[in-house]
């Protein structure tokens, strides 16, 4: 927010010990996390998320793009009855539950993408991290999204599960 925004960091407060500047943390892969081609989704047990469309958007290009060795994975702490209602929509999801700071520097520079279609969103921070890491980000066709840029991202309809996998595409 600091760097991308302008605001002041002595007026900026991290919830829960949240890093704002992933550059400047030294990475380091998260236990449990092996596969070698990912698309990161940093998001949060939360209806908005919208999570099942994403997930399904996922798989329906994965499985399209014969990519078996692909894979998703999510970030933050999700319910057990949460987490089997989205396996039920692709096998090849990973929840590592909540991460360092370092930990997800190394998500988003490792990831082949970032995968952040919510409904709705005030900010989207997710998309200003996948810009500081110069990866291409695949989100929601929203105002707030729109106004940082018209051009820099893959732009799909969040109710979309086909608009979701061919913005993946």
């Amino acid at each position: 927010i600091s760097i991308n925004l302008g605001i002041n960091p002595k007026k900026i407060v991290c919830i829960d010990g949240a890093p704002i500047n992933h550059s400047s943390k030294t990475p380091k892969k998260p236990d449990g996390i092996n596969p070698m081609k990912f698309i990161l989704m940093p998001t949060g047990d939360d209806i908005r998320k919208n999570n099942t469309r994403a997930i399904q958007g996922f798989e329906n290009y994965r499985v399209n793009n014969s990519e078996e060795d692909l894979y998703l994975i999510i970030t933050s702490t999700f319910s057990k009855h949460s987490r089997q209602t989205l396996m039920s929509y692709s096998t090849h999801i990973i929840f590592s539950g909540n991460v360092t700071g370092d930990e997800l520097s190394w998500l988003y520079k490792n990831a082949l993408v970032v995968l952040f279609v919510p409904e709705y969103e005030g900010l989207g921070l997710p998309i200003l991290e996948t810009l500081e890491v110069d990866k291409p980000i695949v989100c929601s066709d929203i105002s707030v999204f729109k106004e940082m840029s018209e051009t820099a991202f893959y732009y799909c309809d969040p109710f979309d599960v086909l608009s979701i996998s061919t913005a993946l595409d």
